[in-house]
């Protein structure tokens, strides 16, 4: 869902209406976490049981406290690699290329999610929240340039999971085969 409204912010960005290019990839970004944080709690679940409707009322309910972008950011880090969000872009530099090539004024600056946050998502509130309406093209392509990007890191750290749990899989299976005599 998350990449089919990103696709429509660029969409929008396209068609000159750069507010809304903005709300819809600040809201691509929130639903690709939103997804992540309830694929691997499902995953992890099912090691031990099936999961119930109950155990995603659970995991929606918990999702709904952390109301701060920061604080989903770093969630769902620590749950896919085991590092917060700051930690994880700082061992993965290479992911944060898009943004110092487009915007240079950046090389030098330690994107961190405040930056995100500051450049993206207070843009967002600013719109939903204060009803700003005049952002120009300048601000939808930044806002879908760091939308991308944390797509990007958030497909990374959901391969490095999956990396995680394969080799932790070889490693049972090794352990518990038999060699043949």
């Amino acid at each position: 869902m998350g990449t089919r409204i990103l696709s429509r912010a660029l969409a929008e960005l396209t068609n000159a209406d750069f507010t809304l290019a903005i709300v819809l990839s600040a809201m691509a970004v929130e639903c690709e976490l939103a997804r992540l944080f309830m694929k691997w709690n499902d995953i992890d679940l099912r090691y031990t049981r099936d999961p119930t409707p109950a155990d995603q009322e659970k995991w929606e309910k918990q999702w709904r406290k952390w109301t701060m972008v920061g604080v989903r950011l770093d969630k769902v880090a620590t749950l896919l690699t085991g590092d917060n969000f700051d930690s994880f872009l700082s061992r993965k530099p290479r992911l944060l290329n898009p943004i110092y090539t487009e915007y240079p004024t950046f090389t030098g600056v330690q994107l961190t999610k405040d930056i995100f946050i500051k450049e993206f998502f207070h843009k967002r509130n600013r719109i939903v929240h204060l009803g700003e309406i005049d952002f120009k093209q300048p601000d939808g392509k930044l806002c879908i340039t760091l939308a991308i990007t944390l797509f990007q890191v958030l497909k990374e750290m959901d391969d490095q999971r999956i990396k995680t749990m394969d080799a932790k899989h070889a490693a049972q299976r090794a352990a518990t085969s038999k060699p043949n005599v």
